[in-house]
């Protein structure tokens, strides 16, 4: 018997080998770009779309972790601004075979996620201090 792997389908079972296994190298590099989830992060996304909890953001947080980590490495959430990911997202949700709401968590989270991390970058350069979120 044959067996042909394609190179997606090869990664997707990569990805799943490593995450049954419990790390390894690919494992650090994909968990890393997926942010942990904060209070401050719930308060700026609801002042955006109002009624968005923190279970929103963590499911959205969630949601990337695993689907889009079977195609690619993760990107940092501060690679885009909180208005960019809604465009990448538009591109990517079919692919990912990503739901209405699953894309609208995803977006919320990286969303909430992009502006925290690039406002403590941006206190970082300045030297100001930035309050705990």
């Amino acid at each position: 018997m044959k067996v042909i792997f394609t190179f997606k389908s090869f990664r997707r079972a990569l990805a799943l080998l490593v995450a049954v296994a419990g790390g390894g190298v690919y494992g650090c590099a994909v968990t890393s770009a997926a942010v942990p989830v904060v209070a401050g992060d719930q308060q700026w996304a609801s002042s955006r779309w109002p009624g968005t909890t923190m279970n929103d953001l963590s499911r959205g947080h969630d949601v990337f972790a695993s689907r889009c980590s079977s195609c690619h490495s993760l990107p940092s959430p501060a690679a885009k601004t909180p208005d960019e990911w809604s465009g990448v997202l538009d591109e990517m949700a079919n692919r990912a075979k990503l739901s209405t709401d699953d894309r609208e968590l995803v977006n919320r989270y990286l969303s909430a996620a992009s502006q925290r991390l690039r406002t403590q970058s941006s206190a970082t350069r300045t030297g100001t201090n930035s309050p705990a979120l």
